[in-house]
């Protein structure tokens, strides 16, 4: 095993020798959100890929505001065409996309020069802005940078399987497609309390802005539920009411060792009947970091019944969907202490998963796998 320094010289490029090269094509946009909720999922994506033998690679010199952003989009280009000369074949690139901030025609350019060279590529999916209304679609229902994205690469790595059967309805070959399942969520030294008192209380946990989260302003008429609201951006001249309260705004690191009771809820849009909007509807094929932070946390969820969500919840026991926020409480009074440690145990099992880097892992593998059948055949 060699190692070699990238064009920055800042970044460790592992070279297994006559073995395939693992590199991991990052983009600095993540560190420099790596304060917000936002930047948890790529980060820890991040950190299971290096254990599986993943290296990063940067596209460009992270310090090239000398050149002026003509320049450094010039090298960038430069970059993009003369780096994947280094790999060859049987070489694998991963990478992330989390729109906007990971697209531009030099990443795109890089993976098609990865491609020319041998290498075999594969790409997660964080986001499809499309789905949600806040791109424009081409003629194909599809934005050109998931497009872009898709086409330049052998695997894709799918949220769920609802968000699979969205992308093949768009033209997505199938055969390419990898199911996720649920993004993982690494949580250092946390292992959840298994034995936790039975409180029929809901947490809240993310962006709490109106903008996004428009049905919290009528939460505070749903008097039958102890409301429990952690993040920013929360309003309490518009989110009151008298069984809410805002617990306050954790690190995502945190955040886990102050969900110890109750259920965890996962809701977005502009209505408590339904998840309505560009961000409620989304949930139909999204799997929201929210959830995964509930899990990891220990606690059971409450979804809505038509999102991607209720699928993984029915499946693993680990709580109940319902249509309308209205319904929590009489489903909560109904509970009992049997049904939530049946509940908690299973969302307990689900945490040692996902603290561990279990679905990413598997997705990747299964992805790795999917390329050396195809390279047989």
């Amino acid at each position: 095993m060699t190692r070699s320094f990238d064009s920055a010289g800042e970044r460790d490029v592992v070279e297994f020798g006559d073995m395939q090269h693992r590199i991991h094509f990052r983009n600095p946009p993540y560190e420099e959100h790596s304060a917000l909720a936002l930047a948890k999922a790529p980060d820890d994506v991040n950190r299971i890929v290096h254990g599986m033998g993943f290296r990063d690679w940067w596209l460009a010199p992270r310090r090239a505001s000398f050149l002026g952003h003509q320049g450094s989009r010039a090298v960038r280009m430069l970059q993009s065409a003369w780096k994947p000369r280094r790999l060859g074949k049987g070489s694998v690139v991963f990478c992330q996309t989390l729109f906007p901030l990971s697209w531009s025609p030099a990443h795109i350019a890089f993976l098609r020069n990865a491609r020319r060279h041998g290498a075999c590529v594969v790409t997660l999916f964080h986001d499809i802005d499309v789905a949600r209304g806040r791109t424009l679609a081409d003629a194909d229902g599809l934005s050109r940078d998931s497009r872009d994205f898709l086409d330049n690469s052998d695997v894709a790595i799918s949220h769920n399987a609802r968000m699979t059967e969205w992308l093949v309805a768009r033209g997505v070959e199938r055969a390419k497609i990898v199911d996720l399942g649920i993004f993982d969520y690494l949580a250092d030294g946390f292992d959840p309390a298994a034995n936790v008192p039975f409180e029929r209380c809901v947490t809240i946990a993310g962006n709490l802005g109106l903008h996004k989260a428009g049905y919290l302003a009528d939460l505070g008429s749903i008097t039958d539920v102890d409301w429990r609201l952690f993040g920013p951006m929360f309003d309490p001249i518009r989110t009151k009411g008298p069984t809410l309260r805002h617990c306050g705004c954790f690190p995502p690191d945190e955040i886990p060792r102050r969900l110890t009771a109750g259920f965890g809820l996962v809701w977005d849009g502009t209505s408590v009947d339904s998840c309505a909007g560009g961000h409620g509807e989304y949930l139909r094929i999204n799997n929201p970091n929210k959830l995964s932070l509930y899990l990891a946390s220990g606690l059971p969820v409450i979804v809505w019944e038509e999102s991607a969500a209720a699928d993984f919840v029915r499946a693993n026991d680990v709580g109940f969907s319902v249509r309308s926020l209205r319904e929590i409480g009489a489903r909560l009074a109904a509970l009992s202490e049997a049904d939530y440690s049946r509940f908690k145990r299973n969302a307990c099992g689900v945490s040692a998963k996902l603290r561990t880097g279990h679905f990413t892992k598997a997705a990747l593998a299964k992805a790795l796998a999917l390329m050396d059948n195809t390279a047989q055949t």
